[in-house]
């Protein structure tokens, strides 16, 4: 019966965060959504109170959760703690199912949202100049050509990672076609690109002889996460991006860099501290750098440790797709910053963390009771 109910809280704020995310891509302007992230920290919480855990595992959650208390009193933010919560949380869940839960709920959001441009309700296109001359791009309702190629991405990945088992290869060619027929009316190349990415990765990890190679693999994402993080850390060097790199800016991601320099200053790599502080609350497209910016970079290297220990427990699991997952979402972290949000429903790689975050701290053999049993033993 506890079981039950601890679920049932689960995917209730699973819902709500869902629905977060779906209203924050449409016309409607969230007002209150600080009112939701306290309602679903609770739900999520009480989920985490309602479920066994071991003392290394309280122990755990204990240490993240002073990292996001940490965060909180420098910055004011308190998505490093909410996020701690909802990734203990996912303790004794069907993963599998979240995931199909969260592939089915979001795409059917998004569907909705694309029929109500059509309807008049919410932006169908945009003609404008975005830095290539006036064209016309459709955002089918979901505010902006970007946004909604970003949101195919986002669902493709989690598709394949939901069906990675039994997905037929005409249906890879299929979503490789979609894509491409996509790109002729959002004209995103980050979108197209970050798709292909996808698709690309999971069929070469298909492929037995790579399989074997759990080793390269972890390598190749090891080297993803640390270049990726270099590259936005030169980036946001005002000198070196004055003398190298504002016309490959320019040509190759409209300009996002140099919009991050004129309009939040303060994410340049020489304001970069370990913890951020209050009033860094300025938007860029590049998410790596948001990460920084937002939260400071002691945090953003925890999250790339976390990300290359998650690919390395995942594939001595033989779930090749989880290393599609990051080395997709970290690449297009680079230069958009869709997956760095206080919409926590937006990035799949957290809950591949709560689906392996207790196997990565070697947990599983732990003796487990429910937090009241350690009060009432006197802990």
């Amino acid at each position: 019966m506890i079981k039950k109910v601890a679920n049932y809280l689960f995917y209730i704020a699973l819902s709500i965060e869902i629905l977060i995310v779906i209203l924050d891509k449409s016309a409607y302007i969230i007002k209150n959504d600080g009112q939701l992230f306290r309602l679903t920290f609770m739900l999520f919480l009480l989920k985490l109170v309602l479920t066994k855990y071991s003392p290394k595992e309280w122990l755990i959650i204990g240490a993240f959760s002073v990292l996001g208390i940490i965060s909180y009193f420098n910055t004011g933010r308190n998505e490093i703690l909410r996020l701690v919560i909802m990734i203990a949380a996912c303790k004794e869940m069907n993963h599998d199912s979240v995931l199909k839960f969260m592939l089915y709920t979001t795409s059917l959001g998004c569907v909705v949202l694309v029929i109500l441009s059509f309807l008049g309700v919410g932006t169908l296109s945009i003609t404008t100049d975005f830095g290539r001359g006036v064209i016309t791009r459709y955002c089918f309702g979901l505010g902006h050509p970007n946004a909604f190629h970003c949101m195919f991405w986002a669902l493709i990945t989690l598709g394949l990672y939901v069906y990675r088992d039994s997905i037929k290869w005409y249906y890879l060619a299929l979503l490789f076609l979609a894509n491409i027929g996509l790109y002729i009316y959002t004209d995103s190349r980050a979108g197209v690109i970050a798709t292909a990415f996808s698709i690309t990765v999971f069929v070469l990890l298909r492929v037995q002889i790579i399989q074997r190679m759990k080793k390269t693999i972890m390598i190749c994402i090891g080297a993803e996460l640390l270049i990726s993080f270099i590259i936005s850390a030169l980036l946001m060097n005002l000198n070196l991006y004055v003398t190298i790199f504002k016309p490959y800016d320019q040509q190759l991601i409209t300009g996002r860099a140099l919009w991050t320099h004129l309009l939040v200053k303060q994410a340049e790599v020489n304001f970069w501290l370990p913890f951020s502080t209050v009033n860094h609350s300025g938007q860029t497209d590049l998410g790596i750098v948001k990460m920084v910016y937002w939260y400071g970079y002691i945090p953003t290297v925890i999250f790339g440790l976390l990300a290359f220990w998650l690919v390395k427990t995942a594939l001595l699991n033989d779930d090749y797709a989880s290393a599609m997952v990051v080395a997709s979402i970290v690449l297009y972290s680079v230069f958009e910053g869709h997956d760095i949000s206080v919409y926590h429903g937006r990035n799949y790689l957290y809950f591949l963390l709560g689906k392996y975050w207790t196997k990565m701290f070697n947990c599983n053999s732990c003796e487990e009771k429910y937090l009241w049993s350690y009060f009432q033993e006197g802990i």
